[in-house]
């Protein structure tokens, strides 16, 4: 026999309280030890948030207050999913974490001049968007703006080349490919953090969260968690201190190539010793 519609809503609705109460009742205790694994994490981002407050980073490039700032979203996240069980989310934001410190530290090679090739792109972007928005008839912005990012254009065009990275060209220039009908070879994150003294970082690590990020097959795996249809659920894994340490780890050295460069060896000296307390007290036991 076939039921009504508010007769399988309600079945549906009892069924959700239960599985939600017994999963709350038994994974309670996990939770609250997952937070506590994460302390080391709070206490560094609420560093980080202390060092922007009293006004220790406004002497900061706009490059590295976007990388910060995309970073401590990041850092924040991996928090977040830690204590949410989610571990293979937090990875991938772990190897976000690795690739803006690998773009700092390119930033950090020659600058300020890469740091303004970093910050520009994105006004680069905004006119090949408006190139593209042209070509289909869907231009939507005024003309005193179309004016504003044409001309800008091409003032900084020089800079890049379309459809490849930011550092494409002072990559390229750096490891002195030859161009070759009129292009250069195309240069990779691999090659930016080879040249940044990041080789071990993305041989051994980047490329391994890559194939979590992209590669991970989880539909096998998946299960209904806090009302949420979802993977497995991750309590207990040596893999959550490695994930929080990896974490930690590029976050900090990101905030720490900051300091260094502005001179403010005090927090920096700060930042390490936090690292290295929250390394031996937690994540490398």
């Amino acid at each position: 026999m076939n039921l009504s519609i508010p007769k399988i809503d309600a079945r549906i609705s009892d069924y959700t309280e239960t599985v939600v109460r017994s999963f709350f009742e038994r994974h309670q205790e996990e939770k609250i030890l997952l937070v506590q694994r994460t302390s080391h994490l709070t206490k560094y981002y609420i560093f980080t948030q202390y060092l922007i407050d009293i006004g220790a980073l406004d002497e900061c490039h706009n490059a590295e207050r976007t990388i910060l700032a995309n970073s401590i979203s990041d850092f924040f996240g991996v928090k977040a999913l830690v204590e949410a069980a989610s571990l293979g989310g937090a990875l991938t934001l772990v190897r976000n974490l690795l690739e803006r410190l690998i773009n700092l530290r390119y930033i950090h090679k020659k600058f300020p001049e890469y740091a303004d090739t970093f910050y520009y792109h994105a006004e680069f972007e905004q006119y090949l968007m408006y190139e593209r928005d042209r070509a289909n008839g869907e231009v939507i912005i005024d003309e005193p703006l179309i004016t504003r990012i044409t001309q800008r254009y091409h003032e900084i065009k020089h800079l890049y080349e379309k459809k490849r990275s930011w550092y494409q060209v002072p990559l390229a220039r750096d490891l002195n490919y030859q161009k070759i009908n009129g292009k250069t070879r195309k240069v990779t994150v691999g090659d930016l953090a080879r040249y940044t003294e990041l080789s071990f970082e993305y041989e051994r690590i980047y490329s391994l969260l890559s194939k979590v990020s992209h590669g991970q097959a989880v539909t096998k795996n998946m299960v209904i968690a806090d009302g949420n249809f979802t993977s497995t659920p991750v309590y207990d894994s040596p893999h959550i201190s490695v994930t929080c340490g990896f974490a930690l780890e590029y976050f900090s050295k990101t905030v720490q190539s900051i300091l260094e460069r502005i001179g403010r060896n005090d927090f920096n000296d700060y930042s390490k010793w936090l690292v290295h307390e929250a390394m031996i007290k937690e994540y490398l036991k």
